[in-house]
């Protein structure tokens, strides 16, 4: 049972192995992100309706895959970048040109980890540490571009 539990973990931390790719696996899990909200559109559905339940399931394979891989933030674990992205998302509107630059955005913090970024990935460990730093930069992504877009539509 245990080896088959690791095993659907590490799927699921992997985005179904992306974080196994050795070149950018956060920037694909990024994109692979992008090119699924784009084609599922879960702002009909009502987008926080799906994104309390993604945040809280992925914050649990966060913890268990930390757990499994003996390592913070293993670059293997990628399913906090589909939950920091999500974020993102839910603050822009839906239309392509932003969700590129939500995307582009939110990969430009994640990598360079600027401050409260760098204090989180640094100081909380563990599955929710995994998470957090990811939903940070998800929520600056999205605050920026919907903040840009009130200053220029006013």
């Amino acid at each position: 049972m245990t080896i088959l539990f690791n095993t659907l973990i590490k799927i699921l931390a992997s985005m179904g192995g992306i974080g196994y790719i050795k070149l950018a696996p956060g920037t694909l899990a990024s994109l692979a992100t992008l090119v699924l909200f784009v084609s599922i559109n879960p702002f009909s559905a009502g987008i926080w309706f799906v994104l309390i339940p993604v945040l809280i399931f992925s914050w649990g394979i966060c913890a268990f895959a930390e757990k499994i891989y003996e390592g913070h933030d293993n670059s293997r674990i990628v399913i906090d970048e589909f939950a920091g992205l999500l974020v993102c998302f839910a603050c822009i509107d839906f239309d392509f040109v932003t969700l590129v630059f939500g995307f582009i955005l939110f990969r430009t913090f994640d990598i360079a980890k600027p401050w409260p970024i760098s204090f989180i990935d640094r100081n909380i460990k563990g599955g929710f540490g995994v998470l957090l730093d990811d939903l940070v930069a998800g929520l600056l992504s999205g605050a920026i571009i919907a903040g840009l877009k009130i200053l220029v539509l006013t």
